[in-house]
């Protein structure tokens, strides 16, 4: 939350961020995770910027885990195509950013363990832009990064091993609904 409220304060008050301006502040949904959204426009782009400080639900809605991770997703997308229907414009887009947090992961097919995590993400998905102050995103989006946990077996050692459930969860989608300015 501080971090959507810090990006809020640097485009209002840096005068050299206004040619970038806020397009849309949403909600972001899905099963591997949950929290807010802020999407930029910077004039004459023809992409956006997404970014997202997430709640990770990863074995918290199946009951496994008691107590979610945290991480911040940013990532910059590109549209690559549009179609304009009688109710809505439809834009696909495709991109690639980074995100990092505290998270659990699946080093062991036992039990999940929780550590810092740091990834490059793909995404893609489409975006639904209505004609009232509602847009709707459903995406998709890949993490391939590192996690750095405690050893499963010694405690006072740290494991470094690829981020596992970045990829395992790629499948799951991401609805996000937005409030447009």
């Amino acid at each position: 939350m501080h971090l959507i409220l810090v990006l809020l304060a640097f485009l209002a008050a840096n005068p050299a961020a206004g040619q970038v301006r806020i397009a849309r502040i949403g909600i972001v949904n899905s099963l591997k995770d949950m929290g807010l959204a802020v999407q930029t426009v910077e004039n004459g782009s023809t992409g956006f910027n997404s970014y997202s400080l997430l709640i990770n639900m990863d074995g918290v809605i199946n009951g496994e885990e008691s107590w979610p991770g945290a991480k911040m997703h940013w990532c910059h997308q590109e549209i690559i195509a549009s179609r304009d229907f009688e109710d809505f414009h439809c834009f696909f887009y495709f991109g690639g950013g980074a995100s990092g947090g505290f998270v659990r992961d699946f080093s062991t097919l036992q039990h999940s363990n929780p550590g810092m995590m740091a990834s490059m993400t793909a995404d893609a998905g489409v975006l639904l832009r209505y004609r009232g102050n509602i847009d709707i995103a459903l995406d998709w989006y890949a993490e391939i990064g590192m996690h750095l946990r405690k050893d499963e077996n010694y405690v006072d050692k740290y494991n470094l091993s690829w981020y596992a459930n970045g990829l395992l969860h790629c499948w799951m989608p991401c609805l996000t609904i937005y409030c447009k300015f």
